[in-house]
């Protein structure tokens, strides 16, 4: 079975992708995983915020989205001042973070932030993938955004698992996040 992280690192692949700039954590590693299968280079950083300066600068030199990604919570808000950055210049750029399940998370709730409404207002788009067949379409959306008018997009998506349950209304209880948050300039 293809897992959504595969779908989101071979749309990233397909759209151009050559490196993303990252720290690895639970939360992403199907994600990064995924990209130890892929053609695309992941850059570590000690920090998201330096990942996130990181992607900014490659967006500003190539006139191509620079991709970073994060863990959850406190490590995709440390990718809010590299927002900035790439929002007041101008430059392209994607942000991919994790999330936990929410609803069957049994640890503690204080790591759990809402990232897509955090990044609102310095971003041109903010998406929550909540299904796998959301990635490919939301990957290309966001590099044809990115190179028509730059400013920093965002994505960030729940950690992706092979299994998933249902609640008693029937709705899957693990959901991936996709944020492209949406820019002033937009």
């Amino acid at each position: 079975m293809t897992k959504g992280s595969d779908l989101l690192v071979a749309a990233l692949e397909n759209e151009g992708v050559d490196r993303i700039f990252g720290v690895p954590g639970e939360e992403n590693l199907d994600f990064v995983e995924s990209l130890r299968n892929s053609k695309i280079e992941l850059i570590l950083t000690r920090h998201e915020q330096a990942a996130a300066f990181m992607a900014a600068t490659y967006g500003r030199l190539t006139g191509k989205p620079g991709v970073c990604v994060s863990t959850l919570g406190p490590g995709a808000l440390n990718l809010s001042t590299g927002a900035a950055y790439a929002h007041l210049g101008a430059m392209p750029m994607i942000m991919i973070t994790g999330q936990k399940a929410i609803m069957s998370s049994r640890q503690a709730r204080f790591q759990i932030v809402d990232v897509v409404a955090t990044m609102k207002p310095l971003t041109k788009l903010a998406r929550q993938i909540v299904s796998a067949a959301m990635a490919r379409p939301i990957a290309a959306s966001l590099m044809r955004r990115e190179l028509v008018t730059p400013s920093p997009s965002r994505m960030m998506r729940e950690k992706a698992s092979t299994t998933r349950k249902l609640s008693p209304a029937g709705r899957a209880t693990s959901r991936r996040q996709l944020l492209v948050p949406r820019s002033s300039a937009a």
